[in-house]
C-alpha cells in the first residue's frame, strides 16, 4: 500500500485533505461509522517537530510545523482542542503536550490522535490574584491583586505568571509540575495530577532562589529541581504520587555554584538526566530592547522595553556524584563541565527537556543543543519587533546557528515555538 511507505508527517498531512482520507487513516468522521480495524500500519517516530507560528495565532484549529534539518512544513489539522490555547509544556519524550487557555485552565494533549486529559485549573494555587470573569459569558478579562491594587489583562498574566508545566510521565500516569509567578526571581512551583481538585505548592528553599526547571527520575521517584542561582533540590514524590497527596519537602543536593549569578546576567537554567547522569544546562541569553542590544540584569527590563532576545551562550555540567542525594555536596566539586554528549542532542525550550540519540537519526547533529524560545515572559509582547530565538548550539565549537536571525521575515511571532516528538502510532487502515 502506498500509506505504507509515507513518513509520520506526510501521513500527516494526508489527513488535512479532507475528511474521507482522515476517515481511512483511522480517524472519527461525523455521520460515519469507526473505521474497520483491518490493518495495522506502524508508523515509527523521527526527528522532532518545531510546533511554529501561524497567522491565526490562538484562533487556529491546527497546529503549524516544521522538521528540524527539512526545508518542509506541514500542518497537524483537524485540532480545535488548540483554538484559544497555547503550548505551555510536555512531557519527557515530548510526545504529549500540555494547553493552557487565557482561563488557566491547562489539559494535555496528543495533537495526533487528539487525545485529551485534564489537569486542575491553575486558579486553584493559592495567590494574590483573583480572576474577574465576564457576566455574560463566563471569559476571564483579568487577573487582579486587591491588596496592591494591580491588574492585569488576562493574556498578559497567562503569558507572564506562568512559566511553563511539564509532566513526568504520559498521561493517565505522571505528575504535573507547574511553574508560576512573575519574572525568574519569583518563580514558585506546584504539583497536581490529572482528575486531581486542585493545585499542592511547594515550599520554596529560602535564599536559593526561585525554581526555574525539573526532572523526574523513577528510580528513585523524585523530583530534581534547580533554582536560578544553580542549587538543586529534590523532592521525592513516593508518597504524593499515592492517594493522600502530602506536600513534598526539600532536601538539598547542592548549593549554589554561583552565589552572584543572578544579579550578574540573565540565565535561565535546565535539568535532564542523561545516560543515569544528572546534567544542569546554563542558557546565557542577551536583549534587544527599543533602545538597543544589552547584556544586563533581569532588574533592567523596567529601563526600556524589551522587544526581543537572543541566546548567546550554553553550557552544560554533569553532576559527578552518582546514586540517591544521602547528603549535600560541594557544588564546586560535584559539577564537571561537559564538553561532549556523545550520540545524543538536547532539545531545550518552554517544554520539557528532550534527549534525542543521534545514532538513531542522522539527520541530527550531534554533540549539540536545539533551542527554542523561552523568554515570553521577559519581552513587551506589544512592541515585540525580533524573531524568536530559535537555533542549534555547538557544545565543541561554542557556535550557534539561528532558524530565525535577527532580521529574519518571519514576523509572526505568536504563540512561541516549542519543540514536540511524533510517537510511536498505529493507524488503523482499511483494506
Amino acid at each position: 500500500m502506498i500509506v505504507e511507505r509515507l513518513h509520520i508527517a506526510d501521513i500527516a498531512r494526508v489527513s488535512a485533505v479532507c475528511g474521507h482520507w482522515a476517515w481511512v487513516l483511522g480517524r472519527p468522521l461525523r455521520g460515519y461509522l469507526p473505521p474497520p480495524p483491518n490493518l495495522l500500519l506502524h508508523v515509527d517516530n523521527s526527528m522532532p517537530w518545531m510546533l511554529l507560528p501561524n497567522k491565526h495565532r490562538e484562533e487556529a484549529d491546527y497546529l503549524s510545523f516544521q522538521i528540524i534539518n527539512r526545508f518542509d512544513k506541514g500542518i497537524i489539522s483537524f485540532l480545535p482542542e488548540m483554538v484559544g490555547r497555547r503550548c505551555i509544556g510536555s512531557s519527557p519524550e515530548g510526545s504529549w503536550l500540555v494547553t493552557l487557555n487565557l482561563a488557566l485552565d491547562p489539559r494535555i494533549l496528543n495533537p495526533l490522535t487528539r487525545k485529551e486529559f485534564c489537569l486542575p485549573s491553575l486558579r486553584t494555587i493559592p495567590t494574590d490574584y483573583k480572576a474577574i470573569f465576564d457576566g455574560s459569558d463566563g471569559t476571564v478579562l483579568e487577573f487582579i491583586d486587591y491588596k496592591n491594587r494591580i491588574s492585569y489583562p488576562a493574556k498578559i498574566f497567562r503569558d507572564a505568571f506562568i512559566r511553563r508545566v511539564i509532566i513526568t510521565d504520559a498521561p493517565p500516569n505522571g505528575v504535573a509540575v507547574a511553574f508560576y509567578g512573575f519574572h525568574y526571581e519569583d518563580a514558585c512551583m506546584a504539583l497536581a495530577r490529572p482528575g486531581d481538585p486542585n493545585w499542592v505548592p511547594l515550599p520554596k528553599v529560602r535564599l536559593f532562589g526561585s525554581f526555574m526547571d525539573a526532572v523526574y527520575r523513577q528510580e528513585d521517584q523524585s523530583l530534581y529541581v534547580v533554582a536560578c542561582d544553580g542549587t538543586v533540590v529534590v523532592f521525592n514524590l513516593t508518597n504524593f504520587i499515592s492517594s493522600s497527596r502530602p506536600t513534598p519537602k526539600p532536601k538539598i543536593l547542592t548549593t549554589s555554584l554561583d552565589l552572584q549569578i543572578r544579579n550578574i546576567r540573565p540565565v535561565i537554567k535546565y535539568l535532564v538526566f542523561l545516560d543515569g547522569e544528572l546534567l544542569q544546562i546554563w542558557r546565557t541569553l542577551r536583549s534587544y530592547t527599543a533602545k538597543g542590544i544589552r547584556c544586563g540584569n533581569w532588574e533592567d527590563e523596567y529601563s526600556s522595553p524589551i522587544v526581543g532576545i537572543e541566546t548567546r551562550q550554553i553550557e552544560v555540567m554533569r553532576f559527578k556524584s552518582g546514586g540517591l542525594p544521602t547528603q549535600r555536596h560541594d557544588p564546586q566539586s560535584c559539577w564537571v563541565k561537559v564538553r561532549d554528549l556523545g550520540n545524543h542532542s538536547l532539545f531545550i525550550g518552554c517544554n520539557h527537556t528532550l534527549v534525542v540519540s543521534v545514532s538513531e537519526n542522522s539527520e541530527l547533529r550531534p554533540n549539540c543543543i536545539y533551542f527554542t524560545d523561552d523568554s515570553h515572559g521577559q519581552c513587551d509582547l506589544d512592541q515585540q519587533t525580533k524573531a524568536w530565538d530559535v537555533g542549534v548550539y555547538d557544545i565543541k565549537n561554542g557556535t550557534i546557528e539561528r532558524f530565525f536571525p535577527p532580521n529574519s521575515d518571519e514576523q509572526v511571532i505568536w504563540p512561541p515555538p516549542s519543540w514536540f516528538m511524533p510517537p510511536k502510532l498505529y493507524f488503523t487502515l482499511t483494506k
